[in-house]
């Protein structure tokens, strides 16, 4: 078995369930086969990855096209059933998961 500590303030112990909770439910996905791609330091790769809030229009007129992209997350959910997300742990990775959330695990 390996120990894992947990650095928190002593005026807010109370933090500790809650960290231990976050660490139990990483290792329940990690057990259903949730995988995590590092997208770096400098997240250079997000903003064309993650689904933007407003389409913008180049133009007006018969000629104009609307610039939607950035709809990867429901691209990969449209072709092959798995959800991808920000890690809202780390931030910095992309969960995807490919599992049945039916079961509660997560």
């Amino acid at each position: 078995p390996r120990k894992v500590y947990i650095a928190v303030l002593v005026t807010d112990p109370d933090k500790v369930d809650v960290l231990w909770g976050h660490i139990r439910g990483r290792v329940n996905a990690l057990k259903r086969g949730v995988k995590f791609l590092n997208l770096g330091t400098d997240r250079v790769y997000f903003p064309f990855l993650a689904p933007r809030s407003e389409s913008k229009t180049n133009g007006n007129g018969p000629n104009s096209t609307t610039l939607a992209g950035g709809d990867f997350f429901g691209y990969i959910k449209r072709t092959s059933g798995a959800t991808v997300s920000v890690d809202g742990l780390t931030r910095n990775h992309l969960r995807i998961d490919g599992g049945d959330k039916t079961n509660g695990d997560d």
